[in-house]
Parts: structure tokens; C-alpha cells; sequence
């Protein structure tokens, strides 16, 4: 059903890599997924994929000011040594911290600019720089978004799930290293049926973004990637996956005990096209329409 579609949606479905290092040591690199929307560079992905650059900016500042306080207490000649060497101690530095953050958005020596988020509706637009796109390359058309599509609708999610990258951090280079065997990054797509649409009010401003629903989860790595018709038409931006209890809870043995096991029926849900036309028109964004 899905055969042609999915070759459409591979054409301008990419992989961008998360990665952060801690002070403390740990490295993680996660993976989600952008659309390449024109030949000026503008891609479409979820806001949530921004939410680690908000999150090291915030732990920048925050070891910044952490430093002051180091470089104060050492230069206060008010202070005996000793005296200073006890408050120094109770200036500690968080490990949990984010000391080094990149996006990789499946090119080496790509950047981004001029990017602008929805958090209500989990979209972001930016420009990447330094991309090279290739000279047939291949864009999405969206849906229509004055209409709505109906109840039962099957659709498809493409993304990059179930894909384990693990790297570790060159200081010489003052960049994040790939392991071997974690490139390529496999698409995998899901098909689903739309099940209902879904409001989302931010509870301050009263703002509304619209979303639909889907009959199938939204798989990790799968985040920012399109919601597309048999067509190859996308229709939507996969954001989240919800959890509905189904209201019964069977018995289940587990050695000598027994416990009861609650079920839940996943689905997905992705920020429908309207809210996606808006966005494109704020940040100047032209794109196609199906």
C-alpha cells in the first residue's frame, strides 16, 4: 500500500544525531528524524529535537557562573586559607551538566540558522548551512491545510528507530565521534489509521495547536519525521507517543507472585498541516503543496 510512498518520503527523510557529554563523563547520542523542504536549505522537524541546545545553553551559563564563583572565592584576601578552601568545597560542579552538544544532520560540517519553534505544537523550521543538496534532489508536497482528512485515513510515519549510535569525544578535534557500525542509519516506517484529532491548549496563553491521532505508536527516532498518505502527501509531523489505558488489568505469575498487569493501547500523535503552513509562513519558508 504503502511501496511508492515510502520511496517518496525516503527522498527528503533524513537523520540528525543528538549528542551530548556530561562533565561527568557519560556521552549519549540519540537519533531523530527532519524533512528537507526546498533547495534554499530549510528543513522541518520537532521542536523537541532543539530542546538538548536549550538545555547545554542553559548549562553553559550555569557553569559560567560557576566559575565566577571559583575565581572570587580564590582571589578574596579577606579569606584564610583554610576558610577558602572550605567555601571552595561547597561550590561543586554539577556532572550532570552538559559540557559539549552537537547536531549532526547526516553531513559532516552542517549547521543551522534561523531556527524558529512551535513548542505547543512540537514544529521547528530552520535553515542548515554548509549542506550539500544534491542536484535532483527530491522534495515533499504537503496537504492541503484547509481541509481535513477523514476518520480511518491510512497513513505512514518514516523515521529512524530501532538503530543504536554510540560515539565518543575527540578533545583534539573538540568533536563527537561516530563507532564503527553506527552509520548508515535505517528508515523504518509504520503505517497506521487516523483515529481522532486532538486540541492541545497551552494553559497560560490559551493558545491552541492542532494534532491528529494515530492507531500506531510513534517509535523513538521517528520524532520530526513526516506523517504521509499513500500518495507520499505529508499531512503531519510525528511529536509524541500517548498511552490509553485500556481499563483492565489481567493477573500475571511472576515466579510465586502475582501481579497485576496494566494495559495500555499506544498512539501517536504529530502536529497536523495546518499548524505546519503557519510555521512556514512566519519564518518565510516556501514550500509545495499536493
Amino acid at each position: 500500500m504503502f511501496v511508492d510512498a515510502v520511496k517518496k518520503a525516503a527522498e527528503f527523510t533524513l537523520p540528525v544525531t543528538i549528542s551530548s557529554r556530561r562533565y561527568g563523563g557519560a556521552i549519549n547520542t540519540g537519533c531523530a528524524s527532519y524533512i528537507l523542504v526546498n533547495d534554499e536549505g530549510w528543513i522541518l522537524t520537532a521542536a523537541h529535537v532543539f530542546q538538548a541546545a536549550q538545555v547545554a545553553e542553559a548549562h553553559r551559563q550555569a557553569f559560567k557562573s560557576h566559575e565566577n564563583q571559583r575565581q572570587a572565592i580564590e582571589q578574596d584576601k579577606l579569606l584564610a586559607s583554610a576558610k577558602k578552601k572550605k567555601v571552595m568545597n561547597r561550590v561543586r560542579l554539577d556532572p550532570n551538566w552538559i559540557q559539549n552538544h552537537s547536531h549532526w544532520w547526516g553531513q559532516d560540517g552542517v549547521g543551522f540558522e534561523n531556527a524558529q519553534l512551535n513548542v505547543l505544537a512540537d514544529i521547528a523550521v530552520a535553515r542548515l548551512k554548509g549542506l550539500n543538496i544534491k542536484p535532483d534532489q527530491k522534495f515533499p508536497q504537503f496537504g492541503d491545510p484547509s481541509k481535513r482528512l477523514d476518520q480511518g485515513h491510512s497513513l505512514c510515519k518514516l523515521g529512524f528507530p530501532f538503530h543504536e549510535i554510540k560515539s565518543t569525544f575527540d578533545d583534539t578535534r573538540n568533536a563527537f565521534v561516530f563507532e564503527p557500525g553506527s552509520l548508515p542509519i535505517p528508515r523504518f516506517p509504520l503505517e497506521g489509521m487516523l483515529t481522532r484529532y486532538a486540541n492541545v491548549q497551552d494553559q497560560n496563553t490559551k493558545a491552541v495547536a492542532l494534532f491528529i491521532e494515530m492507531s500506531t505508536p510513534g517509535l523513538k527516532g521517528q520524532s520530526g519525521g513526516p506523517i504521509f498518505d499513500r500518495d507520499g502527501v505529508v499531512w503531519a509531523i510525528q511529536s509524541q507517543t500517548r498511552h490509553l489505558p485500556l481499563g483492565f488489568q489481567p493477573t500475571i505469575e511472576i515466579g510465586t507472585r502475582k501481579t497485576l498487569e496494566y494495559q495500555f493501547l499506544n498512539v501517536g500523535l504529530g502536529a497536523y498541516v495546518s499548524e505546519i503552513a503557519k510555521l512556514f509562513q512566519s519564518a518565510g519558508v516556501k514550500y509545495a503543496v499536493g
